[in-house]
């Protein structure tokens, strides 16, 4: 009894007050080599999503995405979705953005992004837990960085939660710089928290 009363209380201090650190990354996408992603997945298949129109014809044809009414949204303005599939199982999703409206739904960090520069950023990466750790975070992101070049970007920044090893341990795979650190206080919906040098490389 104890311990729900004390795990519910957590829940609300986390909702009202939730300190957490970050490091941010850039990747420059001229150094991205490619390389073959090994999927142990049946009927694999990733592919991008720019546009709603796009992403209700999938759900008509049976995928199911998680969060369908924030996809919604990412997308009209003006993000892209990089998702992931068994069949018509969901494995995985990545949103790029390509302008600060966009990353207000994906990334609400104090860290800038020069859009007008040729840079974009990413996030709210997540895979399923039943195909974690079978290659499809980093095909993902592999797609999306050649997608990204495709279109005439250079730079990707992007944030990483400290204590997200196993993300960190995939982008090492990468040619990924940590350029900073975050320390984020989330307070009452609001954030704050500014891009700091970073004090010691960390490892993985």
């Amino acid at each position: 009894m104890i311990l729900k009363i004390w795990s519910k209380l957590n829940d609300v201090r986390k909702r009202v007050l939730d300190i957490r650190s970050y490091y941010l990354y850039e990747l420059e996408l001229e150094c991205l080599e490619d390389r073959e992603c090994k999927i142990d997945i049946d009927s694999y298949k990733i592919f991008l999503i720019s546009d709603i129109d796009s992403l209700m014809v999938y759900c008509e044809k049976g995928y199911e995405f998680p969060n369908l009414e924030q996809a919604k949204k990412i997308l009209f303005a003006g993000g892209v979705g990089c998702f992931a599939f068994s069949g018509n199982v969901y494995c995985h999703s990545t949103w790029l953005c390509f302008n600060a409206k966009s990353k207000s739904y994906v990334d609400d960090l104090g860290f800038n992004v020069k859009f007008e520069k040729g840079e974009f950023c990413w996030g709210l990466a997540h895979t399923d837990p039943a195909f974690r750790g079978r290659g499809v975070y980093l095909d993902s992101c592999m797609t999306f960085f050649k997608y990204a070049r495709m279109k005439g970007y250079t730079i990707s920044r992007f944030t990483i939660g400290q204590d997200n090893l196993s993300s960190r341990a995939t982008l090492e795979k990468l040619p990924c710089n940590i350029v900073g650190e975050i320390v984020n206080v989330r307070l009452g919906g609001a954030n704050y928290g500014n891009v700091r040098p970073l004090r010691e490389l960390p490892s993985v």
